[in-house]
C-alpha cells in the first residue's frame, strides 16, 4: 500500500531539519521505501510504500515513529490530550447516547461520544490543502476531520448524524447480516447483503451502517447536520476483509481495519477528532464517552532474545546499548537477565507481526542498517544430493500441451476417503493425526481424486475437454517408517477413446516416445508397463502414467532411423472384427514380418476395420511373390484371433498357398 505524507506534517512529529530528498534516501535504506518526493502546492510530499504487515506505519504518526528510530532523532510524543480532557469538556446540556446492542463477538472494541452545536462549515485552508496533498477531497469540516485524523493517527473513525440515528429509533444493533438485505451507502450506491457481514441495524431491522468499511446514506452527515455521534469501532480483521471484498467496497477504513489495526489507538483518535471539531467547528461535548470491550485484552507475550544469536545471525557484533536503544525507539519493552539473555515485549501496534525471536532480530538489523552488515559471511559448504527421477522440463512440456488441448489442471488432496480406495485398506498408508475424519488414507492413484472433481463439476465438464493433475502417490516402504513416493500424470477426458489416445500419443511424441495399449488397458513402452487406461462409469476415459518410467525413455532429439532407399508397397486389408481389441491386433500384425514396417488404422465402418499395410525392404525392391506369404500370415493371424477378411486374397496369393 502506498501512502502520501507532506513533509511539514511528518515534521510535526519528528524533530529533524533534514532536507526531504536526503530524509527519503536515509529512511529507505532501513525501513519503508520512499518511492518519490513530489512537489504538490509548493511543498514536498512523500509517496511511501508500506508492506501489508505494517499497518502501524500507514499513518503520519506511525511513519514518524519509523523515521525517528532510523534517523536517531527525537519524536513528539503526542499532539493531543488524553480521554480525561474530553470528559472535562462535558457541559450541563447532556444528550442521551443511542442504545447499543452488541450481538456478535466479531466486535473487539467501541468508543463513542455525542457532540452538539457543530457548525458543518468549510474546512480551513490548511486542512483542505493537506487533504489534497494526500489525494483526498474536502467534504466539509466534519467529514474532513474524520479523514484527517484517520490519516494522521492510523485508526479509522466515523461520524454519524446524531439526529438521524435517534429519528430511526435511537438503537444500534450490531449483528451478523442475513442474505438479501438492501442498503444504500453514503455515496448513493445500492447493495444487498451476501450474508455473514457485520452490520448496524435499528430496531426495525433497517441497516444504518456497514461498519469498518463505509457509512450508509440514512445516517450520513449532510449540510444540515449540527449534532454528531463521533464513533470508532475495532473489528475482527477477517470479517472486515470478507465484507469489503464481497461488495467490492475498497475504502481507506477497510484497508486499515482488515490488517488488524491496533485498538489501543482508539482513545487518542477519539480525543483528537473531538478536539479538532471543538476548535474548528465550535462543537460542544454533549455526552460522556461510552466504551465497549468484547474481551479482556490479553497481555502481549514476552519474546526471548539471545544477543549472541543476534550477533551470529547478523554477522556483526552490535553493542548492547545500541540494541537496547533501537528496540526502545520502536516501542519495545525490555527485561534483562544474565548472560546476554533478554526478554522483550513488542508494542501493541506490532504485536501481530512480531511474534518470535527472529522477528526481533530483523527489527534490530533493519534499524541498524542492512547496508552496514557484512556483505559476505563464511558458510561451510553444504552438499546437496542430486534429485533422481525428477523431470521438470518434461513435466512442463506435458502440462503446456494438455492445457493447449483445452484440459484444466487441478490440484487435489493427497489424502483420500475409504470409499475411494481401490484395494484393501491395509495396503494403504493411514494418517495417525488426519485433518478430517474422512480423508485418512494416502492415495495410490490420482484417478479417484480426479473422478470426484469430475462428479462435482458436471456442468463445467460439459464445456471442457477434461482435467489433469501431476502429483505424487504414496506406498508403504519395506521398513515401517519408510514411504515410497511416485510422481504420476493422470488425465480424465471427455474425448472419445480414440481421440484421447491420439492426444496422449501426440503428447508423448514430444519426448519421442511411442506407446502400445494392450487388451487389459495397460500402457506399454516396449515391454515395460508405464501406466493404465480406465473407462469410467460416466463414459469418460481416465489415463494414468508413471513419470519416472516415461522420463527414462524420453529423448530430447529423435533417434536416427535408417530408411530404405527402395520404394515401399502399400495396400489395404479390411477385416470384420466384431468388437475385438484393435490395438492388440495391430500390434501383432506389425510383428508378422520385418518387411511389414507399418500398420495404420485407415477407416472404420460399423465392425469393418480397414488397415493400411506398408511393406519395404532394405535389400532391394520387393516383388509380389515376396509380399504374398507375409499377407497370408497376417490374414491367418487375424482370423485366428476371431476376425474375418472382407473380400478375397488375389489369385497370385492363392497360387502361393
Amino acid at each position: 500500500m502506498n501512502i502520501f505524507i507532506p513533509d511539514s506534517w511528518l515534521k510535526e512529529y519528528v524533530q529533524t531539519s533534514l532536507e526531504p530528498e536526503k530524509l527519503a534516501q536515509a529512511v529507505s535504506l532501513c525501513g519503508p521505501s520512499f518511492e518519490r518526493v513530489y512537489q504538490i502546492e509548493e511543498e514536498a510530499v512523500y509517496e511511501i510504500e508500506v508492506t501489508t504487515n505494517r499497518v502501524d506505519a500507514m499513518s503520519v504518526k506511525g511513519m514518524a515513529r519509523e523515521v525517528a528510530a532510523i534517523l536517531d532523532v527525537p519524536m513528539v510524543k503526542s499532539k493531543y490530550q488524553d480521554v480525561d480532557w474530553l470528559n472535562e469538556q462535558l457541559e450541563d446540556k447532556v444528550l442521551p447516547l443511542p442504545k447499543v446492542e452488541v450481538a456478535t463477538d466479531r466486535i473487539n472494541k467501541i468508543v463513542t461520544v455525542v457532540l452538539d452545536q457543530v457548525k458543518n462549515q468549510a474546512s480551513p485552508a490548511w486542512m483542505q490543502k493537506r487533504l489534497r496533498q494526500i489525494d483526498q477531497n474536502s467534504h466539509g469540516i466534519i467529514i474532513d476531520v474524520t479523514n484527517y485524523i484517520t490519516h494522521e493517527l492510523g485508526h479509522p473513525c466515523h461520524a454519524f448524524d446524531y439526529d438521524k440515528v435517534m429519528k430511526l429509533g435511537g438503537v444500534i444493533k450490531i449483528k451478523i447480516a442475513q442474505k438479501g438485505k438492501k442498503f444504500i451507502t453514503l455515496d448513493g450506491e445500492e447493495y444487498q447483503t451476501v450474508g455473514g457481514e457485520v452490520v448496524f441495524e435499528n430496531d426495525q431491522g433497517e441497516i444504518i451502517d456497514l461498519p469498518a468499511i463505509k457509512g450508509t446514506a440514512n445516517t450520513a452527515i449532510d449540510e444540515n447536520t449540527n449534532r454528531v455521534l463521533f464513533w470508532l469501532e475495532n473489528m475482527e480483521a477477517m470479517a472486515v476483509r470478507r465484507a469489503s471484498m464481497s461488495h467490492a467496497i475498497r475504502t481507506v477504513a477497510a484497508v486499515l481495519n482488515e490488517k488488524n489495526v491496533d485498538p489501543s489507538l482508539m482513545e487518542e483518535t477519539l480525543v483528537a477528532g473531538v478536539k479538532m471539531l471543538t476548535e474548528l467547528a465550535e462543537a460542544k461535548v454533549a455526552s460522556e464517552v461510552w466504551q465497549y470491550e468484547n474481551k479482556e485484552k490479553k497481555p502481549i507475550k514476552l519474546i526471548n532474545l539471545n544477543l549472541d544469536r543476534l550477533d551470529s545471525y547478523l554477522g556483526v557484533e552490535i553493542i548492547e546499548k545500541q540494541v537496547e536503544k533501537i528496540l526502545l525507539s520502536l516501542g519495545f519493552e525490555i527485561e534483562k537477565s544474565e548472560k546476554r539473555q533478554w526478554q522483550v515485549r513488542p508494542a501493541s501496534f506490532r504485536s501481530y507481526d512480531i511474534t518470535m525471536e527472529v522477528d526481533v532480530i530483523e527489527e534490530v538489523a533493519r534499524i541498524y542498517g542492512y547496508h552496514r552488515l557484512p556483505s559476505k559471511i563464511d558458510f561451510s559448504l553444504v552438499k546437496i544430493k542430486k534429485q533422481t527421477e525428477v523431470y521438470f522440463t518434461l513435466e512442463k512440456k506435458f502440462k503446456q500441451f494438455l492445457a493447449a488441448w483445452g484440459l484444466s489442471e487441478v490440484y487435489t488432496y493427497s489424502m483420500v476417503a475409504q470409499n475411494q480406495l481401490e484395494k484393501d485398506e491395509n495396503q494403504y498408508l493411514k494418517i495417525s493425526n488426519p485433518l478430517s475424519e474422512e480423508n485418512v488414507f494416502m492415495r495410490q492413484s490420482l484417478i479417484p481424486s480426479l473422478s470426484q472433481v469430475v462428479a462435482e463439476n458436471k456442468l463445467k465438464m460439459s464445456q471442457s475437454r477434461g482435467v489433469f493433475e501431476l502429483a505424487k502417490i504414496y506406498f508403504p516402504g519395506e521398513k515401517q517408517d519408510k514411504v515410497v513416493e511416485e510422481t504420476v500424470l493422470a488425465i480424465v477426458t471427455t474425448l472419445p477413446y480414440r481421440e484421447a489416445r491420439a492426444m496422449i500419443e501426440q503428447m508423448l511424441a514430444l519426448a519421442y516416445i511411442k506407446i502400445e495399449i494392450n487388451s487389459q488397458g495397460e500402457i506399454l513402452i516396449g515391454e515395460e508397463i508405464v501406466g493404465k487406461v480406465i473407462m469410467l462409469e460416466n463414459q469418460y476415459v481416465a489415463w494414468e502414467m508413471q513419470m519416472a518410467k516415461i522420463g527414462v525413455q524420453a529423448r530430447t532429439y529423435p533417434q536416427v532411423e535408417l530408411k530404405s532407399q527402395y520404394p515401399a508397397i502399400v495396400e489395404d486389408l479390411t477385416f470384420e472384427l466384431n468388437n475385438l481389441a484393435v490395438g492388440d491386433i495391430m500390434k501383432k500384425m506389425r510383428k508378422a514380418n520385418e518387411m511389414l514396417i507399418e500398420v495404420i488404422l485407415k477407416d472404420i465402418y460399423q465392425q469393418n476395420y480397414t488397415f493400411t499395410c506398408v511393406y519395404q525392404s532394405m535389400e532391394g525392391v520387393l516383388k509380389s511373390e515376396q509380399i504374398a506369404p507375409v499377407r497370408k500370415k497376417v490374414v491367418a493371424m487375424v482370423e485366428k484371433l476371431g476376425g474375418k477378411l472382407v473380400g478375397k486374397l488375389s489369385e497370385e496369393t492363392k497360387e502361393k498357398k
